[in-house]
């Protein structure tokens, strides 16, 4: 996030945890002269995220934490032993409540601002009345609540929040949402307020004091100082401007105010600057330490040469490491395996952090074909890596999603994956139907990690007459049934219409069916006409705009789920299936499937090939064997797919007796629709015995190549939209089709 202090709640602070880099590096082997040793350090369990860290007087290493039950959490670090103490008692205030920010004060006491009881909150009423609090906690388990006054920020209390960027003694110096920095005191007394850097036409990236001047670094490239005394604006040392000045990407400055050094990270480097000598240093080039693929970053020093520093992965896991000055250095060799996907992929990195966990010694590199950013486009994509691959220098492990795996194979570019992997003993843990079109003979050329089907969740009447398309809308038509409460649901909706209907508009040779066509642009016109939208947009402004979605508990956060005679499921997942099992069990909803000739349909996700000319084939197992189990078993539910893993499957979707079965928060400001946050209920041994004879005899989705798709659904909103007759519609659609198929 660029703007360090813009207040989130936890809940969605993970949502957020997504990153990645872009493009192909052509040295296949890095060397580096390192000056750290990196130790990863054992975290207590159920440690969440980490706000702050100290060194006590004692010299023990302390961070002020949540963990799966508490907030406000301190936990000390025995040198001697290596070993972690929690040494503050509970305090009742922070119970059900979404903390903003937490820092240390002092060793016996910590400042907590949080939305007061948020995650308890059961209606709307009750969010809407909810307002932030502020607490001094002390290690004994006491706790007082603090009044501060912001009342000149914005006019919404949530945007008024308070978070600390400077600690001295007895005083508190940070911002609130709208930019307006304060000084209080430790009791919430006021010193003073400075509005000059709300006006500057920039966000705050973060702020640091050194020797009485605070800086405040801005997106813009500019850094306004500050007398950290009066809160009036001061001239700041020119050497330190110049050093602190923000140019993009994950940034966190430190400095303890009487230190002579301020560490920065920026660019993937963290830096030292020497405020007496003026020279900047150096310390670490991330991608050759673990610290690479983090976010939210939190730097301590507590010794010349001894630093610790806290990250994110985008599994949302925390990690702390040390690090300690070695003068003589020592030199690092890695040779990354070189993972490839087309576009972007949260999935394949939430894996790759997980095995870079599991494997720190065995370096992964992601390369992208190409970004919303970089302006390439997919044909520019494919062309260059078609032609990396011929002349040997591309990836090692291609993923083969928005690639046609079995023309990659013909052509000679992929290997046969049973000879990397034990092929036996994979098929008796995944569904074999769902290796079986990555496969020739005795050829294993891709194997998917994941899978999605799609469905319903409704009323009885529509679930019944789920198969029949015309059915289905005559039923929608005699009960004046709305296809969508917002543009969003319309779309997913079309998308479920288009995958039951899509594979009959093929013939046997791949051209399309005008006539067959015809009958599905109609059955879409249909649904289209019976479509609503209660967030006041013009009708159908937006339709089929959107992509498939991640996951039906999508549907079921941002729409009045209990207004709605159904919702359709772009795919099932972990979530998914959870909410779904709510609205049937709690609301006496009905659920179904797309089926073909009595068999559900899937999509397959996360479609993995080795490429012919890679070398790295132990390396390529490695990583295969454990996305295959170790990273279904554990990341199923980040993947936004149910895992091919059996095993992994049963673990994601049969109820965990621990886990609350249930639980609904409501939140909603203003006009802004109900968020519905449902963890749901799982199902039992017997649905899911059902469920997997069902998936044995999957058939896999034939026409879900994305380009397709949007072709065909893109002429389908022309001639709803009556930008197109049914027969321009139609035609067009053919000859982009034709013209596709041709390449």
């Amino acid at each position: 996030m660029k703007r360090k202090y813009k207040v989130f709640t936890a809940f969605i602070i993970l949502s957020l945890l997504a990153g990645g880099t872009a493009g192909c590096s052509k040295n296949k082997e890095e060397k580096k002269m390192v000056h750290y040793k990196e130790e990863q350090l054992t975290l207590p369990e159920g440690v969440g995220i980490i706000y702050d860290m100290m060194e006590t007087k004692e010299g023990s290493l302390s961070i002020l934490t949540d963990t799966e039950s508490e907030t406000g959490r301190i936990f000390e670090l025995d040198r001697k032993t290596n070993e972690w103490k929690q040494v503050n008692e509970s305090f009742e205030g922070l119970s059900d409540s979404a903390v903003f920010d937490a820092k240390f004060i002092d060793e016996n006491e910590s400042y907590v601002s949080v939305l007061y009881h948020a995650l308890s909150a059961g209606s709307e009423e009750e969010a809407q009345a909810l307002a932030p609090k502020y607490f001094m906690i002390g290690k004994d388990g006491t706790g007082k609540e603090i009044q501060l006054d912001l009342s000149s920020g914005d006019k919404y209390a949530e945007d008024n929040l308070f978070s600390v960027a400077v600690k001295r003694d007895g005083e508190m110096i940070g911002i609130d949402n709208a930019q307006i920095i304060y000084s209080f005191t430790n009791k919430g007394e006021l010193n003073y307020e400075n509005k000059e850097v709300r006006d500057l036409d920039a966000e705050i990236v973060d702020m640091i004091a050194v020797k009485n001047i605070v800086y405040t670094v801005l997106d813009s490239g500019k850094v306004y100082c500050m007398d950290a005394d009066s809160g009036a604006a001061a001239d700041g040392d020119e050497g330190v401007i110049k050093y602190l000045q923000y140019d993009e990407g994950e940034y966190e400055a430190y400095a303890d105010p009487d230190a002579d050094v301020i560490y920065k990270l920026s660019g993937g480097k963290l830096y030292s600057y020497d405020i007496g000598s003026g020279k900047q240093k150096e310390e670490l080039d991330l991608k050759y330490f673990d610290l690479k693929n983090g976010i939210r970053y939190q730097i301590l020093s507590v010794k010349a040469g001894e630093l610790y520093i806290s990250y994110t992965l985008s599994t949302g896991q925390v990690k702390l490491n040390k690090y300690v000055y070695d003068k003589k250095g020592f030199e690092i060799k890695k040779q990354a395996l070189k993972i490839y996907s087309l576009t972007e992929n949260y999935e394949l990195e939430v894996l790759a952090d997980a095995f870079n966990v599991k494997h720190p010694d065995s370096p992964v590199e992601i390369v992208y074909g190409y970004t919303s950013e970089d302006g390439k486009t997919q044909a520019d994509a494919v062309k260059l890596l078609n032609t990396e691959l011929l002349a040997g220098n591309g990836p090692d492990i291609l993923i083969m999603d928005g690639l046609t795996a079995g023309t990659y194979y013909e052509e000679g570019l992929l290997k046969d994956i049973t000879d990397i992997l034990d092929m036996d003993k994979i098929r008796k843990n995944i569904f074999e139907n769902m290796l079986a079109p990555y496969s020739d003979g005795n050829v294993q050329y891709a194997l998917p990690l994941g899978f999605q089907i799609y469905g319903i969740v409704g009323s009885k009447n529509m679930v019944d007459a789920f198969e029949d398309t015309n059915a289905f809308l005559d039923v929608a038509e005699k009960e004046n049934t709305g296809f969508a409460i917002c543009d969003l649901n319309l779309s997913e909706s079309a998308n479920i219409v288009y995958i039951q209907n899509i594979s009959r508009c093929f013939s046997e040779e791949g051209d399309l069916d005008r006539e067959k066509l015809s009958e599905l642009y109609t059955n879409l016109n249909r649904m289209y006409k019976l479509s609503g939208n209660s967030l006041g947009e013009e009708q159908g402004s937006k339709l089929f705009e959107f992509p498939e979605l991640s996951a039906m508990d999508t549907e079921v956060q941002w729409i009045y789920y209990d207004q709605l005679p159904f919702i359709m499921a772009p795919y099932f997942n972990q979530d998914s299936f959870f909410a779904s099992k709510y609205l049937v069990k709690q609301e006496g909803y009905e659920q179904g499937y797309v089926h073909n000739n009595d068999s559900i349909v899937y999509k397959d996700k996360l479609i993995m090939g080795v490429s012919k000319q890679s070398a790295k084939d132990e390396e390529a197992k490695e990583f295969l064997e454990f996305a295959l189990n170790d990273g279904q078993e554990t990341f199923s539910q980040s993947l936004l797919a149910l895992p091919v893993q059996k095993k992994a499957l049963k673990k994601a979707l049969v109820n965990n007796e621990k886990q609350e079965p249930y639980k609904i928060s409501e939140f909603g400001f203003g006009d802004d629709p109900k968020m519905i946050a449902i963890n749901g209920i799982g199902l039992n041994d017997k649905d899911y015995d059902e469920l997997e004879k069902e998936l044995n005899k999957a058939v896999h989705f034939q026409y879900g190549d994305a380009r397709l798709r949007d072709t065909i659904m893109g002429e389908a909103s022309n001639y709803c939209l009556e930008k197109k007759t049914l027969a321009e519609a139609v035609g067009d659609a053919a000859e982009k089709v034709a013209l596709y198929n041709k390449e």
